[in-house]
């Protein structure tokens, strides 16, 4: 999060360099040059339980899950396939302050990377059947989480520590709450969440920070929105 409080500027640490910027669209972006062939890029945006309105439990995870679900060129198959044919992987996580979108890919595909992550931020569709299927998923998921007490006590505690706040609520969700969960409450969410101000762009790769910089431009700069 400490991308979202600092100004631009470039921060150098012995033989590594952290390049900060800020793309024209008013978006945060950290690139790191390395010497690996694989890359690694990833999208976090402020919208976990935190964030999250009364009524709405589980609703930054609920999101995470219908990202994978299709957008307007995709299909979720394309989704999930889009990089794994190429040796690469794309998977996301939410936490009570941040739902995080990341890839790993060889060098060569980090654009790939950036456009599907872009895609699935800017133009998921959210589809009805879907979103039968990962209601049911995180439901399972949560019923799995009561079974294991040393999971559960962590939610006990964080409960009691943030009474009276959206972040004493579970990341998970509530199940009487996500039922009610529809498609208009995911784009309203969406919009009100994944907007530049609230998000960074990190870079992790063999590549010149301007180029990594040309790429961060064309997929999340002013005229991705």
């Amino acid at each position: 999060l400490s991308l979202f409080l600092r100004p631009p500027v470039t921060m150098t640490k012995t033989t590594k360099s952290i390049h900060l910027s800020t793309l024209s669209s008013g978006m945060k972006c950290a690139v790191l040059t390395t010497t690996s062939p694989v890359s690694y890029c990833a999208l976090t945006t402020m919208a976990g339980t935190r964030f999250e309105p009364a009524g709405r439990a589980g609703l930054a995870h609920f999101c995470e899950h219908m990202l994978f679900k299709g957008t307007v060129k995709r299909k979720s198959y394309h989704i999930n396939n889009r990089l794994e044919r190429l040796g690469g992987e794309i998977n996301a996580f939410t936490t009570k302050e941040e739902l995080v979108l990341h890839a790993t890919v060889l060098r060569e595909d980090l654009n790939k990377a950036l456009e599907l992550i872009s895609d699935m931020v800017l133009h998921s569709v959210f589809p009805p059947a879907e979103m039968i299927k990962e209601r049911e998923v995180i439901l399972d998921e949560i019923r799995s989480y009561k079974d294991s007490p040393s999971d559960m006590i962590y939610d006990k505690f964080e409960e009691k520590l943030f009474t009276g706040t959206p972040m004493s609520k579970p990341i998970l969700g509530i199940p009487r709450e996500l039922k009610k969960i529809t498609s208009v409450h995911l784009n309203e969410y969406m919009k009100e969440r994944f907007c530049p101000e609230q998000m960074a762009l990190s870079i992790v790769g063999n590549i010149p920070p301007q180029r990594a910089l040309v790429l961060a431009e064309k997929f999340y700069g002013k005229e991705a929105f």
